[in-house]
């Protein structure tokens, strides 16, 4: 495997880690070369409900992999992001209140990310789903345009 191109690898790779996420943690165990290669799928498919702390920590880890893999940077192909309880988006607000501040202030941080979001993965997104239902007070259109979009 050491003897094929990284082109070729990522082909194959792409069409092996289609199980979320298993194969492409197994393909990491094989070797640094087949790890660095894979590593570029890791978020090929993203799922995210009602959790300002994971999206949070979503744009954190993305930023940090895509500069320390280059050019194996991960992009996210299939994006899932829905937001349809307020309440949801309201605990953790009270959970944290302590540090974030008023409830509007955390659920205005969530949609500035749920924005910062789709304008980091506009150019590669092939799948968007976006459900968000929170607030009267959601942040300003973001407008985001992506070539490979299909659905």
């Amino acid at each position: 495997m050491e003897n094929l191109a990284t082109e070729i690898l990522l082909r194959i790779f792409a069409f092996a880690c289609t199980d979320g996420g298993y194969t492409a943690c197994s393909l990491s165990l094989v070797s640094k070369n087949t790890q660095r290669v894979s590593r570029s799928l890791r978020f090929h498919s993203v799922s995210l409900t009602s959790s300002p702390t994971k999206l949070s920590k979503l744009l954190s880890l993305l930023a940090e992999e895509r500069s320390a893999t280059l050019p194996y940077s991960p992009r996210i192909r299939h994006l899932y992001l829905a937001c349809t309880h307020r309440g949801e988006l309201r605990d953790t607000a009270l959970q944290s209140r302590r540090t974030h501040g008023s409830i509007e202030t955390v659920l205005q941080q969530y949609m500035d990310n749920v924005s910062r979001l789709l304008l980091l993965v506009s150019p590669d997104v092939e799948m968007l789903t976006l459900i968000l239902t929170t607030s009267r007070h959601a942040a300003s259109p973001c407008r985001v345009t992506s070539p490979h979009c299909r659905s």
